[in-house]
């Protein structure tokens, strides 16, 4: 429920995050890492958001960008398969196990 304030309205960042279906830590990591403005706050330190800052926070949340190269670009050593086994073909040898002292 949104808190009014000179006739403006607003929102908790629990409220603001589940309106946009993320988060709420997600949130507030986006401001800490200067993602998004901070907004205000009350007396209790608690942040405040107006609508204003919902639009700003939900067209940085939504937004799309192109990678600057594709993924098989990336300088990323790929993962190396394992070689199938063959049929009958065990991992480790069948028996006893060797005993631990």
């Amino acid at each position: 429920m949104p808190v009014v304030i000179d006739r403006v309205a607003y929102y908790s960042s629990g409220e603001v995050a589940a309106s946009l279906n993320i988060h709420r830590l997600t949130l507030l990591r986006w401001i800490k890492e200067g993602k998004i403005p901070e907004v205000r706050r009350d007396r209790l330190g608690r942040r405040l958001f107006a609508e204003g800052d919902i639009e700003l926070i939900k067209k940085f949340a939504f937004e799309v960008t192109r990678p600057e190269r594709p993924a098989s670009q990336l300088p990323l050593p790929l993962p190396q398969r394992k070689p199938k086994r063959e049929p009958g073909e065990v991992s480790r040898p069948l028996g006893r196990r060797s005993k631990r002292r």
